[in-house]
């Protein structure tokens, strides 16, 4: 660990991946709470013996009353959110050592116990372990697991020995590098299609930024939501399988080749933008991630530093929190 520092990084395109993030959490809670509300307002109405456009206008008028002063509805929006946008469990975490994590030394200890709430596992109240060995055996043998909020790519400054921080800067402005050799490209073969490389580059950085997807979640709840329209049911079920990242990964590269061999330059420039600019942002952010797990498996001082400021939570394989994180990032 080089950098002593306890503050987050702050560089641009963080700051802009934080900004995407966080907009789409938003975005993501509105959406579940609107969709929870909604159904228990049907469900409120149909008891009632409602029919037709009655049903409908009491349905809206409560969903949007439930919306604004319902707390247990809240609470399990936000709930929703935070299960979805910490990382899940993995098979290989139980298995794999701790790396990419630079030496903790003494100092850097004693910063990071003076900035946490607890100086050891055993000051934690309520805590299922009693001791930081005891945790770890846990964690191998896989009845337990670190998990991190996807906002960890804001400390590869603690988590990450100094060439890792490096590689993960470069791989954060990938798309502002993809967006510069647009122009350059466009310039020397005179070729003005080749500027949608631009376009195509933030839009791949916006969605490798983004910790969730807005659609797949909305097509799950139209599919299986019995309020909804039939046909509109059938059809979120028939694209929901098409919107999985193998598929959309194995049909971007299928596209680019074809693209490339009848000659389309352009077109083939503007899709290996996209490719380019979102595998390295989802790069970038997997690297943070395991590299804030690590670093809270390796040093017994850096977990209860990131527990204390809600860097990782303490999950069972079902997904369930064994330690709440103290604050949501």
């Amino acid at each position: 660990m080089k950098d002593g520092g306890l503050r987050s990084t702050g560089t641009f395109p963080v700051r802009l991946v934080l900004g995407v993030d966080q907009f789409f959490k938003a975005m993501q809670y509105n959406a579940q709470l609107a969709s929870l509300a909604h159904r228990k307002a049907y469900r409120d109405a149909v008891s009632q013996g409602l029919q037709g456009a009655d049903l409908s206008v009491r349905a809206a008028r409560s969903a949007k009353a439930l919306r604004a002063n319902n707390s247990t509805l809240r609470a399990e929006a936000a709930r929703t959110v935070l299960l979805a946008t910490w990382s899940a469990w993995s098979p290989a975490e139980s298995v794999s050592p701790a790396r990419g994590v630079g030496k903790i030394g003494r100092i850097e200890e004693e910063k990071l116990l003076t900035a946490s709430r607890w100086r050891s596992v055993a000051e934690i109240p309520n805590f299922r372990f009693a001791s930081f060995t005891e945790m770890l055996s846990a964690v191998a043998a896989g009845r337990c697991y670190i998990s991190v909020p996807s906002t960890a790519f804001r400390f590869t400054n603690l988590s990450s020995s100094r060439s890792a921080q490096v590689f993960s800067g470069f791989l954060s402005w990938v798309p502002f590098l993809i967006a510069l050799a647009s122009v350059v490209v466009a310039v020397i073969s005179k070729n003005g299609w080749m500027l949608l490389g631009i376009p195509s580059a933030v839009f791949a950085l916006v969605v490798g930024a983004s910790s969730i997807s807005l659609i797949r979640p909305f097509l799950y709840l139209t599919a299986n939501d019995h309020a909804v329209w039939l046909p509109l049911r059938l059809i979120a079920r028939i694209v929901l399988p098409l919107l999985g990242p193998i598929v959309g990964a194995f049909l971007c590269s299928i596209l680019f080749v074809w693209m490339l061999f009848t000659d389309r330059q352009a077109a083939a420039w503007v899709i290996a933008s996209y490719m380019l600019s979102v595998h390295s942002i989802r790069i970038f952010r997997a690297r943070a991630a395991i590299a804030l797990r690590n670093a809270a498996e390796k040093s017994e001082a850096f977990f209860l530093f990131a527990l204390s400021q809600g860097l990782c939570g303490l999950r069972d394989k079902t997904g369930k929190f064994l330690r709440q994180p103290e604050r949501e990032d």
